[in-house]
């Protein structure tokens, strides 16, 4: 309608259309790459007053209604596709005000709205000028918004938008991006956003999850054969109470809890639970799933810390390349000592291959102790060192065909020897902490070096070092039948009279073994007691001394 009888004319324009492909239309313009947008049913009405042409926009109030459609975004590298079913949208557009356009819908079934803002009418005619851009979307109680300006030829140019986004917690997240993310949250992501012909980057992002904060940038290169995401992290500060997994599992099903009988965990439902967990992680990690990336993922952190405690700082490094997983070297140093590790992990179509090596040198595991337990008194430092590789069809028997090297050495702090002391020393001996409190004897160290063959566990050395003797052990295992032989000989550091030195065998399977000494060394043990008053003493001049502390077997603290 155009109604030229006052000094302004008028015009009015209704307009109604079913089946529109907006996609198309967009993309002629230079206005999108790569969108497939159908409209079910469109209807516009425009109304403007003006003496001149170049008026009627600039003094135009639009109104428009969307009932139904899709609206579909692709990678124009790797043809992955977002598919957004609408429900309904209304346009706006007033006189020297900002087009806007609010969609609803579902994105994965989930309810989704799209907030569109750009400039008025006027300026988008105006092939002079950039266009303004921002878009809020809001699913699974987050938000997601990018602002900025666009330039028209949008299809020869890089496009770069500030980003935010926030949310509750990261697993609302779950069904929207098909993947089982942690309860972890409130949290926020913010950064500079690049769009290329190459694939996405953030710069300058910043991440934060409840206190926690990270910084750093990612990129997202979508035009080689195999996408590649980059990602390095830098934290000034982690709260491990930011980070709580609760039951949550990195797969979607949850492993069935374990069988607590008066108050004592289940062993073969614990066994059942951890092997269907491996197997889960295996079935997640399939060949196929990582062989679709490349990944390298850097994370430094600064300052741990749990509750008000300052627990140290790490680092972490990992990457997935042409199929294989590494994790490491994952590097954490805290008051307590140090620890370092490593874990390679390569999929294949029959079974999977694994490496695991872990250096712990010293680490004070009273701190531990006192995370667990405030109260708790315990003291000392462990060092442990791994380095097994393994092949088998499933994750969960890895061990079943491990070969590699197992040691560890433990220097326990104020832990009494009197179990050990009573097994091997002269009782009288035995009996001094009694009368003599002050001069108790006490544990040294603990050092164990194991051989792993084909999951045959060997013993290379096994030794419990106390101020008063000294218990060698011979052991073996096997993780394939899960059977277990032990034998622990005790000997005090210096000949005694009344010695009740009795071997203890420990034999059996992983879960049902007996603990106890054979019938034979019962009746040698007896009669080395009853001729001890002969050999004692000869023994005692031609002895070499064996050092109180434990040096030669334990080493430095």
């Amino acid at each position: 309608m155009l109604d030229l009888r006052d000094q302004l004319p008028r015009i009015q324009l209704w307009l109604s259309a079913a089946d529109v492909n907006a996609g198309s239309i967009l993309q002629q313009l230079n206005l999108v790459q790569t969108l497939d947008a159908s409209i079910a049913r469109l209807g516009l009405y425009l109304d403007s007053r003006s003496s001149k042409l170049s008026g009627l926009i600039a003094n135009a109030s639009l109104s428009g209604q969307i009932d139904g459609g899709r609206v579909v975004l692709r990678d124009a590298n790797t043809g992955a596709a977002a598919s957004i079913v609408v429900t309904q949208g209304v346009l706006t557009a007033e006189p020297a005000e900002r087009v806007k356009l609010d969609v609803a819908g579902t994105l994965e079934s989930l309810p989704v709205t799209i907030a569109i803002r750009t400039a008025p009418a006027k300026d988008l005619v105006n092939p002079v000028l950039r266009v303004p851009f921002e878009i809020a979307v809001d699913a699974a109680e987050s938000r997601l918004s990018l602002s900025g300006s666009l330039a028209r030829d949008i299809a020869e140019r890089d496009v770069e938008l500030a980003l935010k986004a926030s949310g509750q917690r990261f697993d609302h997240l779950n069904k929207l991006l098909r993947v089982s993310l942690p309860p972890w949250g409130p949290w926020s992501a913010a950064g500079q956003f690049r769009m290329s012909r190459n694939g996405y980057e953030v710069k300058q992002l910043k991440l934060q999850v409840g206190s926690s904060e990270l910084n750093g940038h990612g990129a997202f290169d979508t035009s080689g054969k195999r996408p590649r995401l980059d990602v390095a992290l830098a934290a000034p500060l982690i709260q491990l109470e930011d980070f709580r997994t609760g039951s949550w599992s990195a797969t979607e099903s949850q492993a069935a809890p374990v069988t607590v009988k008066t108050k004592e965990v289940d062993p073969d439902a614990l066994r059942k639970q951890a092997s269907d967990a491996s197997d889960q992680v295996q079935g997640l990690l399939s060949p196929g799933l990582l062989q679709q990336l490349n990944a390298t993922l850097n994370v430094a952190v600064e300052r741990v810390l749990s509750g008000r405690d300052q627990l140290g700082s790490g680092s972490l490094q990992a990457r997935l390349e042409n199929g294989r997983a590494e994790i490491g070297p994952v590097k954490i140093a805290m008051p307590g000592g140090s620890a370092q590790g490593s874990l390679s992990y390569v999929p294949g179509e029959r079974d999977v291959q694994a490496a695991l090596k872990l250096d712990v040198d010293k680490f004070d595991y009273g701190v531990l102790a006192r995370r667990i337990k405030p109260e708790s008194d315990m003291g000392g430092r462990f060092s442990v060192h791994v380095d097994v590789n393994s092949r088998a069809q499933r994750l969960s028997e890895i061990l079943r065909h491990g070969s590699g090297q197992i040691d560890f050495s433990v220097w326990p702090e104020n832990l009494k020897a009197d179990v050990f002391d009573m097994w091997a020393v002269n009782v009288l001996v035995a009996l001094l902490p009694t009368l003599d409190p002050d001069n108790v004897s006490k544990v040294n160290c603990a050092v164990g070096r194991f051989k792993l063959d084909n999951g045959k566990l060997n013993q290379q050395q096994l030794v419990i070092d106390t101020s008063q003797m000294r218990v060698m052990g011979t052991s073996s295992a096997s993780f394939a039948d899960e059977t277990l032989q032990l034998r622990l000989q005790p000997q005090a550091k210096s000949a005694q009279f009344l010695s009740l030195a009795i071997p203890i065998e420990v034999r059996g399977t992983f879960t049902e073994f007996s603990v106890g000494p054979n019938p034979g060394d019962i009746f040698a043990t007896m009669v080395r007691m009853a001729t001890s008053i002969f050999w004692v003493p000869v023994k005692k001049l031609f002895e070499d001394k064996v050092p109180v502390d434990g040096r030669d077997v334990c080493g430095a603290r």
